[in-house]
């Protein structure tokens, strides 16, 4: 009779079970101080990193990397030329970069990106000499729940990013402007604050267009709640709170074929919604203006 060890034959399937399961999984790798992340893999900060005065902290080179903060602070000394994150490779366009849960402060930006396909999501950026967060020619990413307040410029800038979706931020009490997009069209920003910025709440300029602007919160903010301007047209903004702005709750200059609907615009202390210099052409839908100090529209 022929006797079977069953104990080394289940001991063969758990083992091929685990390498089976483990093919291609990339190992994570431990981060605690300044470096270049120059390939694919997920990258763990595992401690503070604080008064470095490095140009750049984490210098992402490399697509199909995650970055995870891990809920730690990276400060700088708010030197020239200075970020806590930099996601850019020169010579080869970057895809796939994630970075998420890290807090950053004292840089020139928090986090400098230029990327495809990636996301940013439980960020803290505040109080850094220029904007928190700045996009550069960066699509197609997402990015939510995130905080960039009290910095000396903007809470996030896009420059020349299209067809990405911003979400659940709040870009409060910076000393220019809360929201920022030159030349980048086709985003969604939906169920942001902008509050209490020095200057604007929300601003489009340099052809920013067909852009949606949803659900936003844009009070009390020095200057503008939301502003359109140079030839930013065909956007929609829809179900926004503009409220108790310095001067105007929604402006647009210069900005053509723009849809207004379903927006609450009131107690700002000129116009509701102001509408200048060859602004033509712009739908006006079931927007509520009361009590705004000169008049609503």
């Amino acid at each position: 009779m022929v006797k079977y060890n069953f104990g080394w034959y289940f001991l063969g399937i758990i083992l091929l079970l685990i390498f089976l399961l483990s093919d291609g999984v990339i190992a994570q790798t431990n981060i605690s101080s300044c470096t270049t992340i120059s390939s694919p893999g997920e990258y763990l900060l595992t401690q503070n990193i604080m008064s470095s005065g490095v140009s750049s902290c984490i210098n992402i080179t490399s697509s199909d990397v995650i970055f995870d903060g891990a809920g730690y602070i990276m400060d700088g000394i708010d030197a020239p030329s200075t970020y806590g994150v930099y996601v850019e490779n020169a010579s080869t366009a970057l895809t796939n970069v994630t970075v998420t849960n890290l807090k950053l402060t004292e840089w020139v930006t928090g986090i400098s990106y230029n990327a495809t396909g990636g996301t940013m999501t439980n960020i803290s950026a505040n109080s850094n000499h220029n904007c928190g967060i700045v996009l550069y020619f960066s699509n197609n990413n997402t990015f939510s729940n995130i905080t960039s307040n009290s910095n000396l410029d903007c809470g996030i800038n896009l420059l020349t990013s299209n067809n990405n979706k911003l979400f659940n931020i709040k870009s409060n009490l910076n000393s220019n402007i809360g929201i920022k997009l030159m030349a980048s069209s086709n985003n969604t920003l939906f169920n942001n604050i902008a509050n209490s910025n020095t200057f604007d709440g929300i601003y489009l300029t340099s052809s920013s267009n067909y852009n949606i602007l949803s659900n936003n919160s844009a009070n009390s903010n020095g200057d503008i709640g939301i502003y359109l301007i140079t030839s930013s047209n065909y956007n929609i903004l829809n179900s926004n709170t503009v409220n108790s702005n310095n001067h105007y709750g929604i402006s647009l200059h210069s900005s053509l074929n723009n849809s207004l609907s379903n927006n609450i615009v009131n107690l700002n202390r000129n116009m509701g919604i102001y509408l200048i210099t060859s602004s033509d052409s712009n739908i006006l839908i079931n927007n509520t203006v009361n009590s705004n100090l000169n008049s609503g529209i």
